[in-house]
């Protein structure tokens, strides 16, 4: 699709649309915008189904921990020859016969092109960063609780 000539992009009113309760879009790591999705996990042979959603806060970095953990098999510690990095995710199982487990993920850090946010312990702090273009030095950060905010 496309080539080294264009920049393939949806039009922003539908990244603001698609956004939709959260402020922003994929672009702005501050608010949510564009990463907080919903996403839907079906295993019918292990996951029984039900019609709680789960609550519990996690990032795209923690599929790969989900399925490793699934599969009951360990990250390798070297491929080829080259060390493997940790990774920063946890798994989600925990959440698949228990919708209302504690959640096991305490910290995740986001940033996309000077926007920046951070999730710790039910809290959020976010920036738009240096992307003001009337102000490119200003940061001002906010503070809030996704649950009730």
């Amino acid at each position: 699709l496309g080539s080294e000539h264009f920049h393939n992009h949806i039009h922003s009113s539908w990244a603001w649309a698609m956004d939709t309760p959260f402020k922003s879009t994929k672009l702005d790591s501050s608010h949510f915008g564009g990463s907080r999705t919903p996403m839907v996990m079906s295993w019918p042979a292990v996951i029984k189904p039900d019609a709680i959603p789960r609550s519990q806060f996690h990032h795209l970095n923690d599929i790969v921990p989900t399925i490793y953990e699934a599969i009951g098999i360990e990250p390798p510690v070297a491929v080829d020859g080259w060390q493997q990095d940790r990774h920063d995710g946890i798994s989600m199982m925990y959440t698949w016969h228990n919708a209302s487990a504690e959640g096991g993920k305490t910290a995740q850090y986001f940033e996309v092109m000077g926007s920046r946010g951070i999730y710790k312990d039910g809290w959020f702090a976010g920036t738009t960063g240096p992307r003001e273009p009337w102000n490119p030095n200003y940061t001002r950060m906010k503070l809030w609780d996704p649950d009730t905010d």
